[in-house]
């Protein structure tokens, strides 16, 4: 890709980070699942906003019903030694990794399993843990994520 054409998509990108920011702002402050379930009024203000940014929007019936969305269903423990195993490897200088377990009386399994969005609406997602974890790791190694841990732009609250 040429450097003009990078430059392009980079300031295109940088303009329009305003305009996503209060959209995710606004989507944040919309009542939902009261009933629970009920993401209508999310969905309705995504529709018109995407709609005003120039894309095109379908409209479609979901089931009733509440939906896991994963590609594996995996324990938080399970992703804990995925993610640990891939960035030793992606950075060794670093050394072995610990993972920290805390004490906890929270006895809710956090083993999600996603077999009936597939069922019921034919979804499936087509990227595994692994690969986002590996894309993250070359985000950081490509200096893509500056000031990760503090920057106000990774935290919705902070920033909304």
């Amino acid at each position: 890709m040429d450097e003009s054409l990078k430059s392009r998509i980079h300031d295109n990108l940088v303009a329009g980070r305003a305009a996503q920011f209060l959209f995710l702002r606004e989507l944040i402050r919309t009542p939902l699942q009261n009933p629970p379930g009920d993401t209508a009024a999310v969905a309705e203000l995504t529709a018109k906003t995407l709609k005003s940014l120039g894309f095109g929007v379908e409209r479609h019936n979901v089931p009733d019903g509440i939906f896991n969305c994963g590609f594996q269903n995996m324990s938080i423990m399970d992703i804990a030694q995925l993610v640990k195993k891939i960035v030793e490897e992606e950075f060794p200088e670093k050394g072995e990794i610990d993972i920290e377990t805390t004490p906890t009386d929270d006895i809710r399994s956090y083993h999600i399993n996603s077999d009936k969005i597939k069922r019921v609406l034919g979804f499936e997602p087509k990227h595994s843990i692994e690969e986002a974890v590996r894309d993250l790791c070359r985000a950081f190694k490509e200096g893509n994520l500056p000031d990760s841990f503090d920057g106000d732009q990774y935290y919705n609250v902070r920033t909304m």
